[in-house]
C-alpha cells in the first residue's frame, strides 16, 4: 500500500516566486554592473585618446585611430629611440627577474635581481658586458650562493 501527499499548495508557489525574484534581481544588478562598466571604459578611452589629439570628438575604432593619429605625426618629431636588448637577461635569468625598469632618457635600466645562482649571474655579467652595456651600479648581495638586488646598466642608444 503506497501512501504520500503531493504539495501543489501555495507555499510552494511563494517559494518559487521568491526564487524567481531573486534571480531576477542578481541578473538586474549584473545588467546594471555591466552599463556602468562600459561607460567608465568608454570614458577612459575616450580620455586617453583626448589626451593624444585634441581633435578627437568621439572613439569609434580605437586601433584605427590610433594608427590614423601616428600617421600625421611628422617625422622630425618622432624620437629615434633604440631599447636594450634584453635578450640576454631572459636568456639566462628570467624566472631571476623580478622587475626591469628602463629610463629611456638616460639609456639605463634597473633589473632586479631575486635568487640568482651566482654562477649564472657571472655568466651574465660578463655577457652584457660584450654587448656594450655597462654596468653603472652594482647593488648585489651574494648569500649562499644566491644573488640579490638591482643591477643598474647604460645601454648605448642610437
Amino acid at each position: 500500500m503506497l501512501t504520500g501527499s503531493v504539495r501543489t499548495g501555495s507555499s510552494d508557489l511563494s517559494c518559487t516566486k521568491q526564487m524567481l525574484v531573486r534571480k531576477m534581481y542578481k541578473v538586474n544588478f549584473l545588467n546594471i554592473t555591466n552599463i556602468k562598466n562600459t561607460k567608465l571604459y568608454n570614458q577612459a578611452t575616450f580620455d586617453i585618446f583626448n589626451s593624444i589629439s585634441t581633435d578627437i570628438n568621439r572613439v569609434v575604432a580605437p586601433r584605427n585611430q590610433i594608427d590614423q593619429i601616428l600617421k600625421n605625426i611628422p617625422e622630425n618629431k618622432q624620437a629615434n629611440i633604440e631599447l636594450p636588448n634584453l635578450d640576454l637577461f631572459f636568456k639566462y635569468g628570467e624566472k631571476y627577474i623580478s622587475d626591469i625598469s628602463i629610463d629611456v632618457s638616460n639609456s639605463s635600466a634597473k633589473v632586479k635581481i631575486n635568487s640568482m645562482p651566482s654562477f649564472q649571474f657571472n655568466i651574465l655579467k660578463t655577457s652584457v658586458e660584450k654587448l656594450n652595456i655597462t654596468i653603472l651600479e652594482n647593488s648585489i648581495e651574494i648569500k649562499d650562493g644566491s644573488v640579490n638586488g638591482v643591477l643598474t646598466v647604460r645601454y648605448q642608444n642610437v
